[in-house]
């Protein structure tokens, strides 16, 4: 992969099981966000293979990408990434495809304990860069 700092390669190979948490750490600029965008086919290696399960998501040697909204993946940004115009619940219903249950989104809410905010707009929250969190 290239960068500003010049060529890296990144190397991952791992195995998850269901309802396993996994968190990717190092110091800034070793690649952590390029594998999760990688991952969520928003970013394509120069080489290399993604499997998930018996599904290959990239391979470029088969010449294989599945498209981002195929992925069974889903990931929060680091940096703010709501729509401005949208409430809590448009937001979280954003990424279902129209034959998908809300139930995901109820779920959702109950869980984070958002059910209060869930017709808000996301202006009510603050903006806070994780620069300044202590």
């Amino acid at each position: 992969m290239n960068t500003a700092e010049g060529k890296i390669e990144l190397e991952l190979n791992c195995q998850l099981h269901e309802g396993e948490f996994v968190a990717i750490y190092g110091a800034s600029g070793t690649g952590k966000t390029s594998i999760l965008r990688m991952l969520g086919g928003l970013l394509q290696a120069e080489s290399g293979r993604i499997q998930v399960g018996d599904k290959v998501w990239y391979d470029t040697t088969c010449k294989v990408n599945i498209p981002t909204h195929l992925r069974s993946i889903g990931f929060m940004f680091q940096d703010y990434a709501l729509f401005p115009n949208m409430t809590v619940r448009q937001n979280l219903t954003f990424a279902l495809n129209k034959k998908q249950s809300t139930v995901m989104v109820e779920e959702l809410l109950e869980v984070m304990e958002l059910q209060q905010l869930q017709a808000q707009n996301q202006t009510i929250f603050p903006v806070v860069n994780s620069s300044e969190w202590h």
